[in-house]
């Protein structure tokens, strides 16, 4: 969640000072330990604020409380240590002159830091005053997981009317389900970002008859994120046994099923897990009588497809092409696939680029205007708010991939928040992404380890969990550049937009109160914006060029008006590198 990541950061910020940076808190070390302490202790109650926020009010107005006070704290301790270090510089100046702008210097800190305790302890307490949970779960949030799951539930029988761009994949896997040469129980896993069609095509398998004729039975159960061992080996006994094993306890279901599956080729498809928890709960139900039985598994997570066999067969379909996609659209409208009125071809394709060749994208697209009129002004609309269409749509395409985010780990979900920055479509170096992730502050110690490594773990765990793709690697199997589909950008600015940590564009607000909030910066255009009242701007990033801004001076003096007063002081990252300068 966005607001554990923000806090999270502060935390880390404030024990680096503590132990590291003895000479700038001269005077304030107890205040900074006593927030340090404080902020550490609300860190342990946004462990999973994030579901909560949409059951509860009170749970998302307390969480941007505790977002804005670890701002506060941040930029209170930065100006100070700002402060402390300029005057470290002047060492020419009068001693009594120095001592009396040293008191009024630590006394005005003091003041900020007195403010920030008084709003800590008025959060605290009003977890109490207005009935605020932070226990594993509040009120709702239980029925809300339960509705999102039941919306999503898989089941093998209900197929698809339009299935296309998959018959390769659905050869191949067939291939390795029916290879009597695998005596062995083999697992395959069916690898890939939220939306992009695992299960369709594991269902297309699953009921061909070449696989049909092959098992001696076969069992589909959906896992998902709130699974539970019992219900999962409940279901696979009641489809192959076709008796009720509600009587059973686990470990007699673990027991039945292996002795009713002994001597018996079968087939399990275990759909939508997310981690490797999952298979490790049930493996001893699943004996392997040398028949060639086989386990599929669907899922999001690449570290879970080698959870039962590093061996274990991996397969990542691939976004549709412009063909398919355009097929697949049509054909949820008009009920077919080569047929579309000439006057709406060329808004129904700029539909599907903005789809990405995500199936999900698309089919709820093609959902929505299979019920509208066929009209290229009410086409034009839609492409003009697809992204909004797409979270409104009962199917709920922007939750489904959220999902992913929810999944990650504190320290991913910032990583993964930053990433909105990169201009859409663009193929993103990963050298710069880890450096620019480490002047944030993103990246955290990990023993003797260098940031850097660390940094590049984490791009490689995003990829995994199929939240970034590799475009192109280096000779040492490492991501050198990778991409982000649209539709997880959007969601990684809407998650950075809900954290307050991000503006991107030329749309500041005039006022002081929401310009001084401003903490870092995506420059899509320069004109307007007063830089020097960006008094708290961390980062500033540049990704236009020469053309894009008209007039090399209008940088420069975006740069001057920052470097002035008090614009740029706490500034951590200046990116330039997509300004081309007009002298070359």
């Amino acid at each position: 969640m966005a607001a554990e990541a923000i806090v999270s950061v502060t935390v880390e910020k404030f024990a680096d000072l503590l132990i590291h940076e003895v000479s700038f808190l001269y005077g304030v070390k107890d205040q900074v330990k006593w927030i340090h302490r404080e902020l550490k202790r609300m860190q342990s109650f946004l462990r999973d604020a994030d579901s909560k926020q949409g059951s509860d009010e009170r749970i998302k107005n307390w969480v941007f409380e505790i977002r804005d006070v670890a701002f506060d704290a941040e930029d209170v301790i930065d100006t100070h240590i700002y402060i402390e270090a300029q005057k470290q510089q002047r060492r020419r100046l009068v001693k009594v002159i120095k001592f009396i702008n040293d008191m009024v210097a630590h006394y005005k800190v003091g003041k900020e830091i007195e403010r920030i305790k008084s709003k800590i302890k008025e959060i605290s307490e009003s977890t109490a005053v207005y009935g605020i949970q932070t226990s594993n779960r509040v009120a709702g949030e239980g029925d809300q997981l339960s509705r999102m799951n039941e919306r999503r539930r898989s089941s093998p029988h209900a197929d698809e009317a339009y299935i296309i761009g998959v018959e390769e994949d659905v050869k191949m896997l067939e291939s390795w389900m029916v290879d009597e040469r695998r005596r062995q129980l083999s697992f395959g896993s069916i690898v890939g970002m939220g939306g992009l069609g695992k299960t369709t095509l594991a269902k297309k398998v699953y009921n061909s008859r070449a696989v049909i004729e092959r098992f001696d039975c076969r069992a589909w159960v959906y896992v998902s994120q709130d699974y539970k061992a019992r219900d999962l080996l409940l279901e696979i006994w009641n489809t192959v046994t076709s008796s009720s094993g509600e009587r059973f306890t686990l470990p007699q279901l673990e027991r039945e099923l292996c002795e009713f599956l002994i001597g018996k080729r079968y087939l399990i498809v275990m759909d939508d897990v997310w981690t490797s928890e999952v298979w490790e709960s049930v493996e001893a139900a699943f004996p392997d009588s040398q028949m060639g039985s086989r386990v599929l598994f669907t899922t999001r997570n690449r570290d879970v497809a080698l959870c039962a066999d590093p061996r274990s067969l991996i397969h990542q379909p691939r976004l549709l092409g412009d063909e398919d996609s355009w097929g697949l659209f049509l054909s949820k409208i008009f009920n077919r696939k080569d047929r579309c009125p000439s006057n709406l071809e060329e808004v129904g394709k700029q539909i599907m680029k903005k789809c990405g060749g995500l199936p999900l994208a698309i089919v709820v697209v093609g959902g929505l205007l299979s019920r509208k009129e066929p009209s290229y002004g009410v086409w034009s609309r839609v492409l003009e708010r697809i992204s909004w269409q797409l979270n409104q749509d009962e199917t709920k395409c922007s939750q489904i991939l959220a999902l992913s985010y929810n999944d990650l780990p504190y320290y991913l979900k910032r990583c993964f928040i930053y990433m909105g920055v990169y201009p859409e479509d663009s193929e993103i170096c990963v050298g710069r992404l880890v450096r620019s992730w480490i002047a944030e502050g993103l990246v955290e110690k990990r023993g003797n380890e260098l940031l850097e490594d660390v940094a590049e773990d984490y791009v490689e765990e995003l990829i995994d969990r199929s939240l970034i793709q590799v475009s192109r690697r280096r000779f040492n199997g490492k991501a050198k550049k990778c991409r982000m589909h649209d539709l997880l950008r959007d969601l990684s600015l809407l998650k950075a937009d809900e954290a307050g940590v991000l503006h991107a564009g030329d749309d500041i607000e005039s006022t002081e109160s929401i310009r001084s909030k401003v903490r870092r910066y995506v420059a899509r255009s320069i004109s307007g914006v007063d830089s020097s009242s960006l008094q708290y701007l961390h980062s500033f990033l540049c990704f236009l060029s020469w053309h894009q801004v008209g007039d090399d001076e209008k940088i420069g003096k975006f740069l001057e008006g920052g470097a002035h007063d008090k614009g740029f002081q706490l500034l951590r990252v200046l990116d330039l590198q997509g300004f081309i300068w007009k002298d070359g």
